[in-house]
């Protein structure tokens, strides 16, 4: 990922509201040189506290920007493809 990242303009760190353990370590953000937004997957699968959470291990994690997406509700999805479109 960070050889990758490089090449990016953003760096898109995703987290299911519905996984119970943390993927991404506190601060990782911060090695990249990079933007880094998080993506809650699976929105639609949980309940509010889930989707709370996962947008706090995204905060920990350093995302600047959270977007909350759901594929089955068709939520979220649009704001994010329009941001990295920006």
């Amino acid at each position: 990922l960070m050889i990758t990242s490089a090449d990016a303009d953003v760096i898109g760190l995703v987290q299911a509201a519905t996984e119970i353990r943390y993927m991404f370590p506190p601060c990782y953000a911060g090695a990249f040189a990079k933007e880094v937004i998080g993506i809650v997957t699976k929105s639609d699968d949980a309940d509010e506290k889930q989707i709370d959470t996962a947008v706090g291990r995204l905060k920990i994690a350093g995302a600047s920007r959270i977007f909350i997406t759901s594929s089955k509700a068709d939520r979220g999805i649009t704001e994010l493809v329009n941001y990295l479109e920006q």
